[in-house]
C-alpha cells in the first residue's frame, strides 16, 4: 500500500512540472558561440531553437553567423531545421535572408523539401516578387531538391506574369518530364497565351505533353480548339 501511495505521488509530482520553456535568442546564440570556441560538440538542435526564438530580422541576419559555425564543425541541419529557418523568415518579414542564404549556398539550402520551398515561394508570390520567387526556384536547382508539382505551377505561373513565355514553356515541358505537371497548370497556361495572343505557342504546349505521354483534359482540350 505504502509502495502504491509513493508511485502516485511521484507520478503527481511529474505532472506538476512546468513546460519546457526555450531560453531567448541571445541566450542560444551565446552558447553556440562559446561552445564552437570551446571545440565542444554543438547539438542540431540548438540551431533549429535558435530559429523558432527568433523575433526580428536582425536576429535572423545574426543566426546566419550560427549558419557558418556549423558549417565549419562539419554539422549538417535537418529538414526540421531548414523548416523553421524558413517558417522564421516569412514570420519576421524576412525572406530575402532565406533567399540570401540559398544563392550564398549554405548548407542549409541542402535540407529544403519542396513542401518548405513552396511556402517560399508562396510569400514571394503574396507579396507579388516575382523576381525573387523565380530567384528562390531556380537557386535551389543547385542543391538537386525534387520540385513537385505546386513549385513547378508557382514558377510557371510567375513567368507567365512576367511575360516570359518562352520560359514557361520550357519549365512546363521540364514538369512534364517530370510527371509533376497538373492539368490546372496547363490550363491555366493555355488561358493565358491565349490572353495574350500567343495562340502559336498553345501547339508547343500540347506537344511537348505528347513528348512526355501526357493528355490535357477536356477543358484543356477546348482551349486548345477554340
Amino acid at each position: 500500500m505504502l509502495q502504491h501511495l509513493t508511485r502516485r505521488a511521484g507520478v503527481r509530482a511529474l505532472s506538476t512540472q512546468a513546460p519546457y520553456v526555450l531560453p531567448e535568442f541571445r541566450v542560444l546564440f551565446e552558447e553556440i558561440q562559446q561552445d564552437a570556441k570551446k571545440n565542444k560538440l554543438i547539438k542540431v538542435s540548438k540551431l533549429t531553437n535558435l530559429f523558432k526564438t527568433v523575433t526580428s530580422k536582425e536576429e535572423l541576419e545574426q543566426s546566419t553567423e550560427a549558419l557558418k559555425i556549423y558549417e565549419r564543425k562539419h554539422i549538417d541541419p535537418l529538414e526540421n531545421t531548414a523548416g523553421e529557418f524558413v517558417k522564421a523568415c516569412i514570420k519576421n518579414e524576412a525572406a530575402d535572408v532565406a533567399l540570401n542564404a540559398i544563392t550564398q549556398k549554405y548548407r542549409i539550402g541542402l535540407f529544403l523539401n519542396a513542401g518548405t520551398l513552396n511556402k517560399l515561394l508562396h510569400h514571394f508570390k503574396d507579396a507579388g516578387d516575382d523576381a525573387s520567387l523565380l530567384s528562390a526556384f531556380d537557386e535551389m536547382k543547385k542543391f538537386d531538391i525534387r520540385y513537385n508539382s505546386l513549385s513547378y505551377r508557382m514558377a510557371i505561373s510567375a513567368l507567365i506574369r512576367t511575360g516570359n513565355f518562352d520560359k514557361a514553356l520550357e519549365l512546363l515541358d521540364t514538369a512534364a518530364a517530370d510527371k509533376q505537371l497538373e492539368h490546372n497548370t496547363t490550363n491555366h497556361v493555355l488561358i493565358q497565351l491565349s490572353k495574350a495572343e500567343q495562340k502559336d505557342k498553345l501547339e508547343q504546349v500540347v506537344e511537348s505533353l505528347k513528348k512526355h505521354n501526357l493528355t490535357l483534359n477536356d477543358f484543356g482540350t477546348k482551349l486548345t480548339a477554340a
